[in-house]
Order: C-alpha cells, then structure tokens, then sequence
C-alpha cells in the first residue's frame, strides 16, 4: 500500500476504534496494529458467561470491520493503478 494511502487507512482506523471504546496498539512502520478489550471481573472475582462472549463478540466485529476497511484501501489501490494501465498481479 502506497504511503498515503497507508496513513489514510490508518487514520481511519484509530478513528472508528476510538469511537468504539476499544484499546488498541498501530505500528505503521510495520503494518501492524492489534485491537484489545479489557474485562473487569466481579468483586467475588468471577465474570458472566454472557458478558465475557459480549466483549469477545465486540472485540471481534471490531476486528472484522477493520479488514473491511483496509480491504477498500486495498481494492481503491488496485482498481486506481488498473483504470491508468499499471495493474500487475504477481
């Protein structure tokens, strides 16, 4: 992915993990980033069925649209350098 292109993706992505409440760690130099949730238990030191596969759940629809999102960064890429003649696949 192109540099510009790179640093857009990424400022939308710590925009919809913000919105979301969710913790999360970018690498750019690396094309890395993790998305992480944290689970507080009871006083008895306990934690629901229910809600620990909610924040699961959360945390992993998270993730799920932010492969969509970098999948349109991707495919805007591609479709951009196949309209002026440069598309290659390997």
């Amino acid at each position: 992915m192109k540099d510009n292109k790179k640093m857009l993706f990424f400022k939308e992505l710590r925009k919809f993990i913000i919105f979301k409440n969710m913790f999360f760690r970018i690498d750019i130099q690396n094309h890395r980033y993790e998305l992480f949730d944290q689970i507080f238990l009871n006083k008895d030191g306990t934690i629901s069925k229910n809600s620990f596969y909610k924040r699961v759940r959360y945390t992993f629809n998270c993730t799920q649209y932010s492969n969509l999102i970098l999948t349109m960064y991707v495919d805007l890429i591609d479709i951009h350098l196949f309209i002026w003649g440069k598309w290659e696949r390997n």
